[in-house]
């Protein structure tokens, strides 16, 4: 079983924005922004840092990342779609998310986590 976890920018804080985006996203129509969100850029380096760190590996040693189908990457988003310990990696990236006044939203459980 895998888990999604979407990270975005803020526009407002409701659920009809993530909620929508993450649709558009997996259903291959969202509209994407022309350059890239350094909050989105800094987050991704910042899980992978995180979780390379956390678990003494650096991906040149074949070391697997618990993206199951890879994290999708937007310009102003990022779609995790994570296989194992989806506590831990929820954790990491909820963590840098809020670092850099990023929105969380969860698919399942249909709630934004943060920043407020």
């Amino acid at each position: 079983m895998s888990f999604d976890i979407l990270v975005i920018e803020r526009s407002k804080v409701d659920l009809e924005q993530p909620r929508a985006t993450y649709k558009q996203i997996v259903e291959g129509t969202f509209a994407d922004i022309e350059t890239r969100s350094a909050a989105v850029e800094k987050t991704y380096n910042g899980v992978n840092i995180l979780y390379r760190d956390m678990h003494g590996f650096d991906n040149e040693a074949g070391a697997k990342l618990p993206w199951v189908g890879g994290v999708v990457q937007g310009n102003c988003y990022l779609l995790f779609c994570i296989s194992a310990g989806i506590d831990k990696v929820g954790f990491i990236v909820q963590d840098q998310a809020d670092t850099n006044g990023l929105v969380v939203y969860d698919p399942q459980a249909d709630m934004i986590v943060g920043p407020f």
